[in-house]
């Protein structure tokens, strides 16, 4: 209850009409799913995978926002450097882009973040 508490304040209303389109009404947060996929017996802290014959465009579709308002990051969506942890650091930079992008497209964001 807690985790949701504060989810719901750091995404106000305020904060995703500002990129969300106004005419779509952000569902209230009723539950959070999340893995403990380190602990798991059967993984151990697993990565993605991707097959010699994946195409490239693969991973961008993989990393497509929706809607220009849900952005998506991790290792799975890189593609140069997916499975790795530099690969989902440089995805969270990439869609860190997108969104500053999204909400003042005057914004140059690569220029911040080194």
């Amino acid at each position: 209850a807690h985790v949701i508490s504060a989810l719901e304040r750091y995404f106000s209303h305020a904060v995703l009409d500002s990129f969300c389109s106004s005419d779509s009404e952000p569902p209230k947060i009723s539950h959070i799913t999340r893995s403990r996929w380190f602990s798991n017996p059967h993984t151990r802290g697993s990565y993605s995978y991707h097959a010699v014959a994946t195409p490239a465009s693969d991973f961008d579709v993989l990393a497509e926002p929706v809607a220009n308002c849900v952005f998506f990051a991790g290792e799975a969506t890189h593609r140069t450097f997916y499975s790795t942890t530099h690969g989902a650091f440089l995805s969270g930079l990439r869609e860190a882009d997108r969104v500053l992008s999204s909400l003042s497209p005057s914004l140059h964001p690569q220029h911040y973040l080194f």
